[in-house]
């Protein structure tokens, strides 16, 4: 795979698409998985095509949902794809210094740190502040659903999120807001449905 010819936008979201679907049909690559990959990448520095934003879920792996390797991908992973402060920063770097072309916050299917925080389960520590911050996906999927409950509006959190997380790293990060108004930057909501095993790209601001 040329890698010079993923360094745009457009570009790499074909290439996570592709990837995605050669994951679901269980033909993924082993590409850029090689110890050769690593030396690689160890020597001449990396070169992602996307800085991905993620839940830390266990069976969200990143880069074998997008069918992706070594190198391929900036990964940041918390609970809940929550865009905190060392997340922004950390987001930052990708696009300022690394100069990922797309911006990917994704989201998923059974999210439980979202359906706690619907449920309006209370929690101490650091988990319960996490949660205080994920509840008002709830109420904003609400005030456009207002008929929902249940695990329709468990969903409809989860998509509201990916927007509030976008929203945040819009509004906490000059970096992101001026790399986007360049066209420098893209930026993509995506939910993963853990038991199909595909991505939907996330467009408009209906949940």
């Amino acid at each position: 795979m040329n890698m010079n010819s993923l360094r745009s936008a457009d570009a790499a979201l074909a290439a996570l698409s592709a990837g995605n679907a050669r994951f679901r049909a269980g033909l993924a690559s082993e590409e850029h998985r090689s110890p050769a990959r690593r030396l690689e990448t160890f020597e001449r520095g990396q070169s992602p095509i996307a800085t991905v934003l993620a839940c830390s879920d266990s069976r969200c792996p990143v880069e074998l949902i997008f069918g992706q390797g070594i190198g391929d991908l900036f990964v940041v992973r918390v609970g809940g794809n929550m865009a905190d402060s060392a997340g922004i920063g950390t987001i930052e770097f990708a696009v300022r210094d690394v100069g990922t072309p797309l911006l990917v916050v994704m989201g998923h299917s059974g999210c439980a740190a979202v359906m706690s925080a619907v449920e309006g389960r209370r929690a101490d520590g650091a988990f319960g502040r996490l949660l205080e911050q994920l509840a008002p996906a709830r109420l904003m999927a609400l005030e456009q659903n207002p008929h929902l409950d249940g695990q329709e509006l468990v969903l409809a959190a989860i998509r509201m999120n990916i927007w509030r997380s976008i929203d945040t790293l819009r509004d906490g990060s000059s970096v992101i807001r001026e790399a986007e108004a360049s066209g420098a930057l893209r930026i993509v909501g995506a939910l993963y449905d853990m038991r199909e095993g595909t991505v939907a790209w996330l467009e408009g601001r209906a949940v």
